[in-house]
């Protein structure tokens, strides 16, 4: 029944909510208005809905998560949309050397606005079993500025696929300014550690940003 099939994203942005205005082939496959396509990007409840014939959801790893280990009907993946590496920057000369080691420090996690902010949350959690208190939520730029220059965060925290934009930006902007930044590691011999590689959905990637070889991927 094609009128029962909906996509519903939700807690993705408006970066998923433009993608899905341009599936124009759904629209045309499935009979749905861009208005519905609309309205379902930016529900409340990634799960909402779903019982129903047909319905397929796209949603954080996270929210999928947290469905599997509530009372929600069983689920079935269909297909990650794409990896997501999880870069956690620090100072060139700051003392942490691995991610395990961020347990109480100041972050900035990225704006409100991503939600990519929902997932340095969610390894927070399962890093260290504890919610994480008050981190500031800073916009790339800014986050990058309280680092190096006001020194006022600990670490800063970006999730995007890769390449990333912004990092291969920053070369261009200043090379000196590349050179005072490095990416905490994950040490699998560290339980914390160990524990978050073994999270379905995570898994290792190797990057050649800063001297950073391990750095945790998600989808």
């Amino acid at each position: 029944d094609r009128a029962a099939v909906a996509i519903q994203a939700t807690g993705i942005g408006e970066d998923l909510a433009a993608f899905l205005d341009d599936w124009t082939w759904l629209r045309g496959t499935a009979g749905l208005p861009r208005e519905h396509l609309r309205k379902l990007a930016d529900a409340t409840d990634p799960i909402a809905g779903l019982q129903a014939p047909g319905r397929l959801a796209i949603v954080r790893f996270d929210a999928l998560r947290a469905a599997r280990d509530s009372s929600a009907p069983p689920l079935r993946v269909l297909t990650p949309l794409f990896p997501e590496e999880v870069l956690f920057i620090v100072r060139a000369d700051s003392p942490l050397k691995y991610i395990h080691e961020l347990r109480g420090r100041r972050l900035s996690i990225g704006s409100v606005q991503e939600g990519g902010s929902q997932t340095v949350r969610e390894i927070y959690r399962r890093l260290f079993d504890a919610e994480m208190t008050d981190p500031a939520q800073f916009d790339n730029d800014q986050a990058l500025a309280e680092l190096v220059a006001f020194r006022s965060i600990d670490a800063m925290v970006i999730v995007e696929p890769q390449p990333s934009d912004w990092l291969a930006s920053l070369d261009a902007r200043s090379a000196h300014l590349a050179r005072r930044l490095r990416l905490l590691t994950l040490d699998p011999r560290h339980p914390a550690d160990r524990k978050l590689l073994q999270t379905p959905g995570m898994s290792v990637a190797r990057t050649g940003v800063g001297d950073t070889k391990n750095t945790p991927t998600t989808t």
